[in-house]
């Protein structure tokens, strides 16, 4: 083995060991926050929550605005492909990994001159308080995707 091959050997090594710390310390939790009602990129926020869910990550879904109307289980959006599925099966998925929903504290309140509530809700989503919104968002070892 010549000295350059050892030495990126050795270069590789330690920044996968490096990496794999790192991550290790600044912890495995996701927040998902999702605003959009645009069928592609919930399936992909859902898709991705249920891939870390899947691979032991603490993934939460946080569902605001549009988006809140993936919690309500009488509405249904529309179908994607390949796999001919709605972007609430990708998340009700999600769900089954591992992965908590809820929804914005001030979806309901805002939604259909309050036609909605919590009873609403598929099973499984809750509503977030103002304080549970903020100490998910806030906590430095969560990373936060917004979609």
């Amino acid at each position: 083995m010549t000295t350059l091959t050892r030495f990126i050997f050795a270069i590789s090594l330690f920044l996968g060991t490096s990496l794999q710390a790192m991550a290790e310390d600044n912890g495995d939790r996701f927040v998902l926050t999702l605003f959009t009602n645009a069928g592609q990129i919930q399936g992909t926020a859902m898709t991705l929550a249920r891939t870390l869910a899947g691979e032991g990550h603490e993934v939460h879904i946080l569902l605001c605005g549009p988006a809140g109307e993936l919690a309500i289980a009488d509405r249904m959006p529309e179908t994607l492909e390949p796999r001919t599925i709605t972007p609430r099966e990708l998340m009700e998925e999600a769900m089954s990994a591992g992965a908590s929903v809820s929804v914005c504290p001030l979806f309901l309140p805002n939604t259909a001159f309050g036609r909605y509530s919590t009873d609403d809700f598929v099973d499984g989503v809750t509503e977030d308080s103002d304080a549970q919104m903020a100490e998910r968002l806030a906590d430095p070892n969560t990373k936060v995707l917004g979609f």
